[in-house]
């Protein structure tokens, strides 16, 4: 039975082969290491778990999900490992893959179902067992990505977030960065608690097709060109779509904090009418985001 899962996998991990079909021996990971460093101790605390896991996993009769989310944890731990023991982390990955009942990919409507995949807000959950398999898919992408964010794999979610946008063009970015701005908290706000799955589409497209006009997100390097961050701002609050329209940012403190005086400065000028400007900032490893509100009456 294939299920499906995504993941940002380690690039090592990948490197090294395909574990599918693979009859390496096992290894007993922890025996090998010198405990009496004291410069392997994270080392040999991050491969015994990741053993544990595996053994947990195999020693009794696991279900697609079990297995999932132990692959989940492993790639997780194995991105905190040092490079020369990726390769072993690898091994006890393999043991777990070689039971060949999970693909893991970056396009997660190809399996008829997906396991190991859990939402913080109860409100995108319900969103997801109602809306159609490529809205759902992506929106479970979007999911992992808000994730990975948490994590801090801020290099990883990049990757990912480039292949999507290469896969589904500008409509699939749009559904992942409606969930990991939390925008779509705004889209459920207006869609209430009782819905049909046609009302729930209906709005859902809604606000994919009119993104570009009520969330504006300004990379760090506009900031080069800042009539261009004007000018997009401007137009979306021209065509405003909704009472509101949201800017976003990521970067370093100093890149975040850029915003708020242009768009502040904007509204001196008479080039921007808004009635508040509600700023909201939050901070993931060393990369900080800030979210504008800004309500027109």
């Amino acid at each position: 039975m294939l299920i499906i899962s995504h993941f940002a996998l380690p690039s090592i991990l990948l490197g090294i082969g395909s574990p599918m079909g693979s009859k390496k021996k096992e290894e007993n990971i922890e025996g090998q290491i010198d405990t009496k460093s004291p410069g392997n101790t994270q080392v040999i605390m991050g491969i015994i778990l990741i053993s544990s896991i595996v053994n947990d996993v195999l020693s009794g009769n696991p279900n697609p999900e079990q297995i999932a989310i132990a692959m989940d944890q492993i790639l997780y731990y194995a991105e905190a490992l040092p490079k020369d023991w990726k390769k072993k982390a690898y091994y006890l990955f393999s043991r777990l893959w070689d039971r060949k009942r999970v693909f893991i990919s970056t396009r997660p409507e190809l399996g008829d179902n997906i396991y190991g995949e859990s939402f913080d807000d109860t409100r995108i959950e319900k969103l997801y067992r109602v809306l159609p398999q490529k809205e759902a898919a992506l929106l479970v992408l979007g999911n992992t990505f808000s994730k990975m964010l948490k994590r801090g794999l801020h290099h990883q979610y990049k990757e990912q977030k480039e292949e999507t946008e290469a896969k589904y063009g500008s409509w699939g970015a749009k559904i992942v960065n409606l969930v990991t701005t939390g925008d779509i908290q705004y889209m459920l706000d207006e869609l209430g608690d009782n819905y049909s799955k046609d009302t729930a589409l209906k709005k859902f497209n809604e606000w994919v097709d009119n993104y570009q006009d009520i969330s504006i997100l300004v990379s760090p390097s506009d900031f080069e060109q800042e009539k261009a961050i004007r000018n997009r701002i401007i137009t979306a609050a021209t065509n405003l779509k909704k009472s509101f329209l949201l800017l976003h940012v990521s970067g370093t403190y100093r890149d975040v904090t850029k915003l708020v005086p242009l768009v502040e400065d904007m509204e001196r000028n008479d080039l921007l009418n808004y009635s508040d400007l509600i700023p909201s900032l939050s901070k993931s490893g060393f990369c900080h985001s800030l979210k504008i509100e800004l309500k027109f009456d």
